[in-house]
């Protein structure tokens, strides 16, 4: 799990990974300050948060199944609403899950249906 605090009015997380994969939860929360919103970038693209609102008078929004493939991403946390002129809050994102590849599902299909034979053969 990755996380921090940041300070100011914006903050950039590059993570390079070997294989395509899908970051289940990537989520923000507006620690001290009232008022305060923020955006997400992913590679120069706004990302949309799944879901996002106040608890209480804090603000907090997280984006969900996001898919990158292999290589390096970059995300760039901005606040896009800051009441006080602080723009303090804290993000963190879960670890990357690797996304089976097609032909690794077929040859585990191939390899269910090869069972169910030998089984309907033996019986």
């Amino acid at each position: 799990m990755f996380g921090a605090s940041f300070p100011g009015t914006d903050d950039t997380l590059s993570i390079t990974l070997a294989e395509d994969s899908i970051i289940s939860l990537f989520m923000v929360d507006d620690c001290c300050v009232s008022g305060d919103e923020f955006g997400l970038v992913i590679d120069g693209s706004a990302a949309a948060w799944t879901t996002s609102g106040y608890v209480g008078s804090l603000y907090s929004a997280s984006a969900t199944d996001i898919f990158l493939s292999a290589g390096a991403h970059t995300f760039d946390l901005t606040v896009t609403a800051d009441c006080c002129g602080s723009g303090a809050g804290s993000w963190s994102m879960s670890a990357a899950t690797a996304v089976p590849e097609p032909g690794m599902l077929a040859l585990l299909s191939l390899g269910l249906v090869g069972i169910g034979f030998t089984r309907r053969k033996s019986a």
